[in-house]
């Protein structure tokens, strides 16, 4: 016992170093992080042993020991990702990201569906002893493969997310997408699996899914009043994560599904909890080295071996999956009226793929043992396309479509060479002996404003009704929104400062619209301005967080905005000094 609990230790430290050096390494190839973690764990997995024919550093059976790690990860990871379901936020996308979902969806199962179903017929014809029929086998094949292409990554998605700092329509959508697509797909599955394999299973059904949404909500509503009685953040972090192990703990004792209980948890808090933000700011603090292990153990668990043995299926489903996630998001996106950038960038951040997708397998394996080995091992050879290619092209999605300040990659892909590091710690010893340190001579300074502004911003028309205008700011992060013209130009700011308290009548609400309420703002910057003038511009107008970035090249078109913090973010990058420092 105590040989394997050392094993496991030693393994988890050494993956841990070793993600360290591969997560620099990941910036100068321009790769997110994430894929490092995973290649770090696919080279130090029993997957990768086997091929090679060495003694692996981890065993099968060391992954189960510290299976535990990996579970609490992901839970913790859905419950971030169900806080993003904020009732007045729904209000606001609520239409518009139910009609983009159900497309993405609808779309993906239908290209999957018709082409596994196809293909079997006609080529392959495999049957199976419990389905004797051809078309009863692959009618089985087809509908549980086209469940599971539905589901996504949110794991990698929140990472990426995170380690890019991207802001935007982009970002704000695609983890409660990834949500919804999760929940509706374990729900399906369940319902299908009952009445497909299990005759006479309705109740266990309905209590695996009914119980993993009470446990959920009960879940919720009690952090949510407790951590009221709570001021430090330490408390904070004691509360979240007990009580997620708590809920890891009961989904393993009655049988209930920890993803779906895990998701309403977080409705259930950032709906109910008044200390919501401080909880979810708390976790933050301690969360990251627990998803790093958890991308190293996904690597690890991976089956290379698997990708020479999808055969035709599998090649099929990638490739279905893919167009599904692409042409349904794009679809979605047109139908929900979000703009061009949102309909191109969309589908490229949906296509990683892996825990879920993972876990249905296994459980249709083990369910369904003859069609389902068959399933589970296409499913095991496709996650390893997906979860490596997928946070690449998210991140190229979040790149291209502007979310991501420039200054942010310059970041990630630069680091210090050895003899820079030497320097450094050489400056840092000379200062802790008292002696005089030497001086940078970059400067943050002159840092330009198109390095860091956010290109995909909300906008307002100028025509916009006071009601419309009300609904949307008030469901927005942002305190100031540019106006449009109908020619694109940028014609003036509305601050919700300056309205929400103001009484309009019913009856005139309907004849004031957007222009009647801005004010022009005479405040502006360009693209090739310095942030050491835009921090002076900051300072002097210390009621602006946001100033609308436009191009006098091209008639004063809104190209982005750059935000108070963003400009004071650049300022403390290291090896980026202010020329007052």
């Amino acid at each position: 016992m105590f040989e394997q609990i050392g094993k496991a230790l030693f393994a988890i430290g050494i993956s841990y170093i070793a993600a360290l050096v591969a997560g620099q390494l990941a910036g100068r190839l321009h790769v997110p992080k994430v894929t490092a973690y995973l290649v770090v764990g696919l080279l130090t997995g029993p997957s990768m042993a086997e091929i090679i024919g060495i003694r692996g550093l981890v065993s099968w059976q060391t992954l189960d020991s510290i299976r535990i790690l990996s579970e609490l990860a992901l839970a913790l990871i859905m419950v971030i990702i169900g806080a993003h379901f904020r009732l007045s936020s729904l209000r606001r996308w609520g239409r518009r990201l139910a009609t983009l979902s159900l497309s993405e969806m609808l779309v993906t199962f239908v290209l999957v569906f018709a082409t596994v179903l196809s293909a079997n017929t006609l080529f392959l014809k495999q049957t199976f002893a419990s389905n004797p029929g051809l078309w009863s086998s692959s009618l089985y094949i087809a509908v549980f493969t086209s469940i599971i292409a539905v589901a996504g990554a949110p794991a990698a998605t929140l990472l990426v997310v995170r380690e890019y700092e991207s802001e935007g329509p982009i970002t704000d959508v695609v983890l409660p997408l990834l949500g919804l697509n999760n929940f509706f797909a374990i729900i399906l599955f369940d319902i299908l699996v009952v009445l497909l394999l299990q005759e006479g299973a309705a109740l266990s059904m309905v209590w695996e899914i009914g119980g993993s949404i009470l446990i959920g909500f009960i879940g919720g509503l009690i952090i949510s009043f407790w951590a009221q009685k709570l001021e430090h953040t330490l408390e904070l972090q004691i509360l979240f994560i007990g009580a997620i192990v708590v809920n890891i703990g009961a989904s393993h004792l009655w049988h209930i599904d920890f993803f779906i209980s895990c998701f309403i948890m977080g409705m259930t808090i950032i709906n109910a909890a008044p200390k919501a933000s401080q909880l979810l700011n708390a976790i933050k603090g301690v969360d990251y080295p627990l998803y790093v292990i958890f991308f190293i153990i996904t690597g690890e668990r991976l089956h290379i071996d698997a990708l020479g043995q999808i055969g035709l299926l599998g090649f099929i489903y990638i490739m279905m999956r893919s167009a599904g996630k692409l042409i349904g998001s794009r679809l979605g996106a047109k139908l929900a009226n979000f703009d061009e950038t949102e309909q191109k960038w969309l589908g490229p951040a949906l296509l990683a793929q892996a825990g879920v997708a993972i876990g249905l397998a296994h459980s249709l394996a083990e369910q369904w043992p003859e069609g389902g080995l068959l399933v589970e091992t296409i499913i095991l050879g496709s996650v390893v396309i997906f979860e490596f290619f997928g946070p690449i092209t998210l991140r190229q999605s979040l790149v291209h479509a502007g979310e991501v300040p420039v200054l942010t990659l310059f970041a990630k892909r630069s680091s210090n060479s050895a003899l820079d590091g030497m320097h450094q710690v050489l400056e840092q010893f000379k200062g802790s002996l008292g002696l005089p340190r030497g001086h940078s001579l970059d400067s943050a300074a002159d840092i330009l404003v198109e390095h860091i502004m956010r290109r995909n911003v909300e906008t307002i028309r100028e025509d916009m009704p006071f009601n419309e205008i009300l609904k949307f700011i008030s469901h927005s992060k942002y305190d100031r929104f540019p106006i449009l013209n109908r020619a694109g130009k940028y014609i003036g700011v509305i601050d919700y400062s300056d309205i929400r308290d103001v009484l309009v009548d019913d009856a005139l609400a309907s004849l004031i619209v957007a222009r009647d309420l801005m004010k022009p703002e005479p405040v502006t910057v360009t693209p090739d301005r310095k942030l050491g003038k835009v921090l002076t511009i900051f300072r002097d107008h210390s009621n602006m967080t946001y100033i609308p970035v436009v191009s006098c090249e091209d008639d004063c078109k809104l190209v982005g905005m750059i935000s108070q913090n963003d400009v004071l973010a650049a300022f403390h990058i290291p090896n980026l000094k202010s020329e007052n420092d």
